[in-house]
């Protein structure tokens, strides 16, 4: 069967970043099926699709992205003969998608082995109807089955198909590659999807691990076919099990790459854990404190960590110079623009490098979904989620001054002077001009944050992804 992915992987959003679900799914089925990759913003789609003739065009979507999928698929749909599956976190946490025109199949939860199985059963003109983990839409109505069991040994799974994407220049000759040592996290936070993804797999081992080994592997599979100075962990969690991350860091240091954690729990970290990983030559880490309240991150959010946790975190890594990033949410449903202030108050408190400030969206069945409908703040229409970086789709007080705190939040942590005249700076109309000076500053602190050597070449592609893609 030949299956063609569709996706924005060269957008603004995805820099710095592989799409490690599409490479996966890719590398379970490249050896029985034939795979392709189109991005729609380099891409002549209807030329490619033309030339390929695929029998299955698949779209992997974020809520909040996914109406410009459905919106492509139903153009397509009109032109070419095709099965279009859907699979990402909105397919799984929102099913009902499969009464969109023209979506055929959506598959919900891990895809390697069922993606496989669906691929294997239309070849072979079988059943799909009765496939593992897909809901499959026919003329007499929807067949909803359920999810086959967790991969639990994820050491068996074939390593991210890369390749794959190395027609694409900014793809193949990228400094930066991305990975993920497991699967699941053991905690609840209410706006996060692991909480809905571990009712989806009750009773089954939800948190697996990669092998050190296993891992090293893949990087230096990676290597053998790119070149490249910095690996980039996107798991959750890193830092779950102190046992682990040793052996990590003693082979990982080997490699002689510099490694960049974007999931680093506060009340986990140690000096131990922070030492560890500037001996494996951690040059970046990520951490959240998303609300600067403690009773609110414990009451709605579901973190249970202290502020001296958060600040004790942020001080070990400053003492070890490993830079770090903070992750925190606005507009947080229940809360007001003080509460979001507190919040920017306690980053100032930890001194990050930098420090990314997200719009609460309400993301389908997630807790603050639930919370932020039985307050009366949010009418459950997914259709007008956008970015976390846009405007809130909760009904809010002070909206106008919070979007603006937003595009402020990272440039008064890099200047602190400027929290003295915060109360004003985001009551002004200057919207237009926060918008600009946060994109500036953001694009910027990329590129500190992310150190290797760029070419003109290398900052005039960052700059056509970030100001001109969309």
């Amino acid at each position: 069967m030949k299956t063609l992915f569709i996706n924005k992987f060269l957008s603004r959003e995805t820099i710095y970043r592989e799409p490690l679900g599409i490479m996966s799914l890719a590398s379970s089925v490249d050896k029985k099926h034939e795979v392709f990759v189109a991005e729609p913003n380099y891409d002549n789609l209807r030329a490619k699709i033309l030339d390929i003739k695929p029998e299955v065009i698949g779209y992997s979507v974020r809520t909040g992205f996914h109406t410009y999928y459905l919106e492509l698929n139903r153009t397509l749909k009109k032109e070419f003969k095709f099965i279009s599956v859907f699979g990402g976190p909105h397919a799984t946490f929102f099913p009902d998608m499969i009464h969109n025109d023209g979506v055929d199949c959506i598959c919900r939860g891990e895809a390697e082995e069922a993606f496989l199985d669906l691929l294997d059963t239309l070849e072979n003109k079988g059943d799909v109807t009765k496939v593992k983990n897909f809901y499959i839409k026919r003329p007499e109505g929807v067949y909803r089955n359920g999810c086959r069991p967790l991969v639990e040994d994820l050491d068996t799974l074939a390593f991210p198909s890369r390749s794959l994407f190395h027609s694409y220049p900014d793809m193949r000759k990228s400094k930066v590659r991305s990975f993920m040592s497991g699967r699941g996290c053991p905690f609840d936070c209410s706006y996060c999807f692991n909480a809905a993804l571990k009712d989806i797999y009750k009773g089954q081992k939800y948190v697996r691990r990669r092998s050190v080994d296993n891992i090293i592997n893949e990087i230096e599979s990676a290597r053998s076919h790119c070149d490249f100075e910095i690996a980039i962990f996107e798991d959750d969690t890193l830092n779950l099990d102190k046992k682990w991350l040793r052996d990590f860091s003693n082979k990982f240091k080997r490699t002689g790459l510099k490694l960049i954690c974007v999931g680093i729990r506060p009340d986990l970290t140690d000096e131990e854990t922070v030492s560890l990983l500037k001996d494996a030559n951690c040059v970046n880490v990520g951490f959240g404190i998303e609300s600067g309240d403690e009773k609110i991150r414990r009451s709605i959010l579901g973190r249970h960590m202290s502020d001296e946790q958060i600040i004790n975190c942020a001080g070990l890594f400053k003492r070890y110079k490993i830079a770090c990033i903070t992750e925190n949410i606005l507009g947080i449903p229940g809360t007001d623009l003080k509460d979001d202030l507190k919040t920017l108050e306690l980053n100032l408190a930890c001194k990050p490098d930098y420090g990314i400030a997200h719009i609460m969206q309400p993301y389908p069945s997630t807790k603050i979904f639930e919370y932020a409908v039985s307050q009366g703040m949010y009418k459950g229409n997914f259709d007008n989620l956008g970015s976390f970086y846009g405007t809130s789709s909760l009904e809010m007080s002070d909206r106008y001054e919070r979007e603006n705190l937003q595009r402020l939040f990272a440039l008064v942590i890099t200047f602190p002077f400027l929290y003295r005249y915060i109360k004003a700076l985001v009551r002004l109309r200057m919207r237009f001009l926060y918008n600009l000076l946060h994109d500036l500053h953001k694009a910027y602190a990329g590129i500190r944050r992310i150190p290797y050597k760029r070419t003109v070449k290398d900052y005039l592609s960052l700059f056509k992804r970030y100001f001109l893609v969309t």
